[in-house]
């Protein structure tokens, strides 16, 4: 979330909700070892990285675990999310206020707890900076490479770029993913366009139920719903005209593939879960009362879970999808 270096009540609330879908999920950790993967794969020796929306810090944790010649890793997150991974960085949680939430706090408590214990070895090398991408507070050419995790799409791209462009050494990596829910596989993959958890027919029903019972209480969602963003061809015209060339992978692809299966009861999480924090990031009116969003998601859920379990037996596959592409400055 790189939208704002404001304080956000939405993150205050919602950071609990956001451990709670990782631990479930685990879908940025797949999506940091599938980048620092192909970091390593160009053989070049990075000192100095920089994590741009790095939350609450799971996916630096993957990083300064996969990437042994990092020396030091700066986190920029705009959000209060930094503060959790203040915490995991001293490993002390005492200052964390549980009155907000709790019962999800204490669900995601143990994977909090895990990371934590994994950042310890490394905590020396993370320095977390409050901040955006679109005004980095480093000095110019001074990065190995840039990394990001479900968060090219909320950058303005003209801005961005030019920042990155800038702290970024020659030869210097940008690597980053998008979300198989904006990005277009192409047709010669027209599996991985319709695999994608939001498109499960169980979550468009949630979808459905869930728009009608906040109409009742009268209240409008946005419609979030979009065809995918980019592809592969938007996204090369984009870097190249900022000064970027596009590395295919150790397999001449341009771009590679991770897929994050779900399990029905990890896609209940996701519409419980992720639905919460999304009517509180779209609507944060409701924010003061988030016993009305627990409860109108909760209703929505339980809806459609009668409604599935009794009439589907077999459940298809579906996933998570992602494309994790690296650009070089030129």
């Amino acid at each position: 979330m790189l939208e704002s270096q404001e304080t956000s009540p939405f993150c205050k609330k919602y950071a609990p909700m956001y451990e709670l879908v990782s631990s479930k999920i685990r879908s940025y950790e797949r999506t940091a070892e599938a980048l620092a993967g192909r970091l390593l794969d160009t053989n070049k020796q990075f000192e100095h990285l920089l994590e741009l929306g790095s939350g609450t810090g799971n996916a630096t944790t993957v990083f300064l675990e996969t990437i042994s010649s990092l020396q030091t890793i700066y986190c920029l997150e705009p959000s209060e999310f930094i503060e959790i991974a203040q915490n995991k960085q001293r490993n002390d949680f005492t200052d964390v206020s549980y009155e907000e939430n709790k019962s999800a706090w204490n669900k995601a408590w143990k994977y909090v707890q895990e990371m934590s214990n994994r950042l310890q070895p490394h905590k020396e090398k993370l320095k977390l900076i409050r901040g955006n991408g679109h005004t980095i507070p480093l000095r110019d050419q001074t990065m190995e490479a840039i990394t990001m995790i479900q968060v090219f799409h909320w950058l303005d791209m003209n801005t961005a770029l030019s920042e990155f462009y800038r702290v970024l050494k020659p030869g210097g990596i940008i690597a980053f993913d998008v979300s198989g829910s904006r990005f277009d596989f192409g047709s010669e993959k027209e599996k991985l366009n319709t695999m994608h958890v939001t498109r499960h027919p169980f979550f468009i029903l949630f979808q459905e139920k869930l728009k009608n019972i906040l109409e009742l209480k009268g209240i409008h969602q946005e419609n979030t719903t979009s065809s995918p963003k980019f592809t592969e061809e938007i996204l090369k015209k984009l870097f190249e005209e900022k000064g970027f060339i596009r590395i295919a992978d150790k397999n001449r692809h341009p771009y590679t593939i991770t897929i994050v299966p779900y399990t029905m009861e990890q896609i209940y999480s996701v519409a419980k879960y992720g639905t919460r924090m999304r009517i509180g990031r779209l609507m944060p009116e409701l924010l003061a009362t988030p016993e009305l969003i627990d409860d109108i998601t909760s209703r929505a859920l339980e809806e459609t879970k009668n409604i599935w379990e009794e009439k589907n037996k077999n459940i298809p596959y579906y996933a998570e999808t992602f494309a994790a592409f690296i650009f070089q400055k030129q």
